[in-house]
């Protein structure tokens, strides 16, 4: 079971990196070529320390740095040496290209980041409005707006997470690198600390993706607590029932703030089991490499440097992978959400643009019904309207009267063609009102719904509409 929910949670994460490239583009690739290439100038800023430190003690030399006999490096230094002032301002301009290639990337990437989480937001967005009026009436609207704005957030983090993991596993391997010219065998010592400590916090991982699944239910607990209380406060202060909603607020932020403390508990463990580890391995880091191979002071002072910049890496890959575990399952939230909604995507319009329908007789409304459940519900007599047969004269007021529930808005729906009916037709001047024409039809019908809905913009812009 366990390796089932691993290779699932490595499908989940391959599925949201192809994403990213595919939304992307070429983008990713030069954003994955700049991670590339900061990681090696940050090597080579390190690499240039090994012969500054040889320097150090040997005050009866002309501090010239003597090159490896190679017709390369002669030909860029005549005489085969580099003075330290040549070397020092080398160390100085590669830092400070660096500085500038880092801000440049940093600006490429979060543009890369907002793009895809932008894209990510349209799309859903698109797919709520394109969609069926029925699927609406089933779904509700906190949880919709809770997926466009709280769960998208959580993906753009979750975004961020998967390009810092990238980031920091090509830093990583170009501090490997660094280290294999000095000591393969170091290095080697290294990188087996650093993978036994990534694997020994592998159940803090997986209960952060538990935790990320208990996070998208508390939020939308409550999203949905504040949602309703905001939608229908005229009605709650009328019955003075604010109380009830001030109590489930309460519940549900109780309930994630244990939620959290208990997470927190257990990554922090996590954390210091990893330091007190880093501090065993730098330990016998130490000792091996004095005692066994007896390294140079030069040397051992820049493995302690790559060793101390890899140690901290390996702590970000948990961390990183943690908040994307987190933050993931929003992303699933949304993927399933859009699934949905793309399934009920409205026919467009067919035939001519811009094309009517007449009515200069009326409307004709023959034996109509509907299921929200669809056919089977409307034949076991579970429909909201049932075999509906009436008229509606062109140039005459006609009124709609029943109790409260027998489907009056349900029929005002059907006729404003938001609804389609289970069975039967509904036609103006005899031509059938379906899925080819039924925006056409809305095209030339006004409607003034019983609940007042205003745009916050000027008088105007709302008489427009």
């Amino acid at each position: 079971m366990a390796s089932i929910l691993r290779l699932s949670l490595f499908r989940d994460i391959a599925g949201f990196g192809a994403v990213m490239a595919r939304i992307g583009g070429r983008r990713t690739w030069i954003a994955l070529a700049f991670l590339v290439l900061g990681s090696l100038t940050e090597g080579v800023s390190i690499l240039l320390l090994i012969p500054l430190l040889h320097l150090i003690g040997k005050s009866d030399q002309d501090f010239a740095i003597r090159l490896p006999d190679n017709a390369l490096l002669h030909w860029l230094a005549p005489g085969g040496t580099l003075g330290l002032a040549t070397v020092l301002c080398l160390l100085v301009g590669l830092v400070a290209l660096q500085a500038g290639f880092n801000r440049f990337k940093s600006v490429y990437m979060a543009r890369l980041l907002y793009d895809f989480v932008n894209r990510l937001r349209m799309d859903l967005f698109e797919a709520i409005g394109r969609a069926r009026w029925g699927i609406f009436a089933r779904s509700r609207s906190s949880d919709l707006d809770h997926a466009l704005t709280g769960d998208i957030d959580r993906v753009q983090a979750a975004a961020f997470s998967l390009l810092m993991l990238a980031q920091t596993a090509v830093l990583l391997a170009g501090y490997l690198v660094v280290s294999l010219f000095i000591s393969p065998v170091m290095t080697s010592f290294a990188i087996v600390i650093g993978v036994l400590m990534f694997v020994a916090l592998r159940p803090f991982r997986s209960r952060a993706t538990a935790y990320g699944r208990v996070l998208t239910a508390n939020r939308q607990d409550q999203y949905r607590t504040v949602s309703e209380f905001l939608g229908g406060i005229k009605v709650a202060k009328s019955l003075n029932v604010e109380a009830s909603y001030f109590a489930q607020l309460r519940a549900t932020l109780e309930k994630m703030r244990a939620d959290n403390l208990n997470y927190v508990r257990n990554s922090t463990i996590g954390t210091a089991l990893f330091q007190v580890a880093s501090v065993i391995g730098l330990s016998l880091f130490i000792y091996i490499a004095l005692t066994r191979f007896h390294l140079s002071l030069a040397e051992i002072v820049v493995l302690l440097l790559v060793f101390m910049r890899i140690a901290p890496r390996f702590m970000d890959m948990q961390t990183q992978a943690q908040q994307l575990l987190i933050n993931l399952p929003a992303y699933a939230s949304m993927q399933g959400l859009q699934t949905r909604f793309d399934a009920e995507r409205e026919p467009a319009s067919q035939g001519t643009q811009g094309a009517r329908l007449s009515l200069d007789v009326g409307l004709n409304i023959r034996d109509v019904s509907l299921a929200y459940g669809g056919l089977a519900d409307a034949v076991e007599g579970k429909a909201v309207v049932s075999g509906i047969t009436f008229g509606l004269p062109a140039g005459k007021v006609t009124a709609l009267i029943g109790p409260s529930g027998s489907g009056k808005s349900t029929i005002a729906d059907m006729l404003l063609g938001l609804l389609e009916p289970t069975q039967g037709k509904i036609l103006a001047d005899g031509v059938e009102i379906g899925p080819g024409n039924r925006r056409l039809w809305r095209d030339q019908v006004a409607y003034v719904p019983q609940d007042v809905f205003l745009r916050h913009d000027t008088i105007a812009a709302n008489l427009r509409l």
